[in-house]
């Protein structure tokens, strides 16, 4: 009887515990903390929002005065210069033979009409061998130009990533500074709390080491600074220390693809170009898009068709050197002038011709061979760079893509929330509610940010400059002695 009524009463508990709880579930998940909102437009310690694109204006005046001054690149237009002096070597007739005699003991009863005799030969290659000489010249010529214009287009690119480079050190050891002052704005905090006896002397030790910490890493971006100004006035042929000005702010980097004949690049260049039409994009369309574009304007690859064509004409001329030359000349017989020779006849004049018969045959199948070869060597060195560039390309959009996300991430969420926390934790602090060490570290993750997104605004021009590269962006631009 009383196990039945234990069983009874702990049944009706438990069923009364489980109500209870049913019923509090709302009011507990009413209670419970939520996210403050973000104000709509926080108050960041300093700029995160994007440069103007007019402040790219004097980078395209360095990749000029680069062009004109550099001298690699001058070596290899140079180069090319050098090369087309082969085409008239190459087209010229052989020089002609000229040859006199002089009978020096004629005897009385010689019947030759005199002691000189004069001789000119001109010899002739067969036809077609002069024209196929310099259409090869004129081929390698053409491939030693497209090699100058990849050379350009990798000068452009360097400049661009190590001014970019140069832009991103500057903005770090702007945001640097303007930490330290943002730091020192916090002693008012720390002398109120000292004046209360609340522990203020340790946050004033902490503020100085963090500004000691501060002042370190400033020192460090500076020195980092030296190098990379010298690394690009070293691209514009300058003096190591000339300096180099930089925008305040960074541009967002925009694919310049408008110019280029795809209609997936002429879609994002209507919507403005920016990164969330290419994060929109599929990565294997931009991929196979880009590498279209590639094959039909990459210089380098220009330079192995028209080395090939070269190949070619060599095979042409191979053959036609294994043929017969001919030469035509005149030989005139003249008189002697002597005392019983100048009554005799005139000039004896005889027309001549000769051919020059190629019997050994082992050379002109060398030059073919070699021909071939040369035409075998082009198109694995085509397929090599296609893979190449597949497999750049790929990468390059992801870290193009990756850096447009990352820009995303810290301007528009983590820097406006690091603000909002630093403003909370300032106001607890002030009101005993908060450690002066989380301010520190909320202080330190806020520059953290900051700078982590000057260096993702980097990589996202220094992509951008790549690919621009690849794809052939920046020819336009030619130096004077290029014309």
């Amino acid at each position: 009887m009383d196990n039945a009524l234990n069983f009874r009463l702990t049944r009706h508990i438990g069923v009364a515990l489980c109500l209870l709880a049913l019923l509090a579930s709302p009011v507990l998940a009413q209670n419970e903390p939520a996210e403050p909102p973000l104000p709509d437009d926080p108050e960041v310690p300093f700029t995160t929002e994007s440069g103007d694109a007019e402040d790219l204006e004097g980078l395209r005046a360095l990749m000029a005065e680069a062009a004109e001054n550099n001298p690699e690149l001058r070596a290899r237009f140079t180069e090319y210069r050098q090369q087309l002096e082969n085409i008239p070597q190459v087209g010229s007739l052989p020089d002609p033979e000229v040859m006199f005699s002089f009978f020096t003991n004629p005897q009385e009863a010689d019947p030759i009409p005199g002691r000189f005799m004069g001789e000119a030969m001109q010899m002739f290659p067969w036809f077609g061998t002069l024209s196929a000489r310099e259409e090869r010249e004129e081929r390698f010529a053409e491939a030693q130009l497209q090699r100058f214009e990849r050379a350009k287009l990798d000068l452009f690119r360097d400049v661009q990533q190590a001014w970019f480079e140069v832009a991103g050190i500057q903005r770090a050891i702007e945001l640097t500074e303007q930490n330290l002052e943002l730091l020192e704005s916090l002693r008012p905090l720390v002398d109120v709390r000292y004046e209360t006896a609340q522990d203020g002397q340790v946050d004033a030790l902490r503020i100085r080491m963090e500004q000691d910490e501060l002042e370190t890493r400033l020192r460090n971006l500076e020195d980092e600074r030296r190098p990379a100004v010298a690394k690009l006035n070293e691209l514009l042929n300058r003096d190591p220390t000339a300096s180099v000005e930089v925008p305040e702010q960074l541009p967002d980097a925009l694919l310049d693809l408008g110019g280029l004949p795809d209609p997936t690049f002429q879609r994002i260049a209507a919507d403005g170009g920016l990164g969330e039409a290419v994060l929109d994009t599929p990565v294997d369309t931009l991929r196979e898009a880009f590498v279209d574009v590639i094959a039909r304007q990459d210089p380098s690859l220009r330079a192995l068709e028209a080395e090939a064509e070269g190949y070619r004409a060599s095979d042409r001329v191979a053959r036609k050197e294994g043929r017969p030359s001919f030469g035509l000349g005149v030989e005139v017989m003249g008189r002697d002038f002597g005392p019983m020779r100048m009554m005799d006849g005139g000039e004896s004049i005889f027309a001549k011709a000769s051919i020059s018969i190629p019997l050994h045959r082992e050379q002109y199948r060398a030059q073919r061979r070699q021909a071939e070869l040369g035409q075998e060597r082009v198109e694995l060195e085509r397929e090599r760079l296609m893979n190449r560039v597949d497999a750049q390309v790929e990468e390059l959009l992801r870290a193009y893509r990756e850096a447009t996300r990352d820009i995303e991430l810290y301007r528009e969420r983590l820097i406006p929330r690091a603000t909002q926390s630093l403003d909370i934790l300032e106001t607890d602090y002030t009101g005993g509610r908060a450690r002066f060490d989380e301010i520190i570290q909320m202080q330190r993750q806020l520059l953290d940010y900051a700078i982590q997104l000057v260096n993702a605004q980097v990589t996202q021009h220094q992509v951008r400059a790549e690919l621009e590269a690849l794809a052939g962006v920046g020819l336009d631009i030619r130096p004077d002695y290029q014309e």
